[in-house]
């Protein structure tokens, strides 16, 4: 199985933090694409990251192949402690935000889309 993983923030603050939903989706060798946990996390810390990779263990996933996540370092420590043999890899819509795209040039399209969807 290949794994896709992101932190997912909402600006809706129920404690100190903001509420960070830790999101993780499977495609299985024949490309069928699973939900396979939804969790709620503390930013997208090691230790959150860590439990839910060892809740689905305990549920029975085997280490996935391939991961790919974003930048956020606390998934690949998570990854790491919990099944080290998975390949790792970044993914490349993040990194061409984070990297690629000058975030003078980024941020305006962000606020314009997020204007849009307000709108709606």
């Amino acid at each position: 199985m290949y794994l896709w993983v992101d932190g997912v923030h909402f600006n809706v603050r129920l404690e100190e933090a903001r509420l960070c939903t830790l999101v993780m989706i499977g495609v299985r060798v024949d490309g069928t694409k699973e939900l396979v946990a939804v969790a709620d996390g503390y930013r997208e810390s090691t230790e959150s990251w860590a439990d839910l990779l060892r809740d689905c263990r305990r549920r029975g996933m085997r280490a996935p192949a391939l991961a790919v996540g974003d930048g956020a370092l606390g998934f690949w420590a998570g990854l790491r402690e919990v099944f080290p043999t998975t390949r790792e890899q970044r993914c490349w819509v993040h990194y061409a935000e984070q990297r690629i795209m000058p975030s003078r040039v980024r941020e305006p399209l962000w606020d314009k889309g997020s204007r849009l969807l307000k709108s709606a």
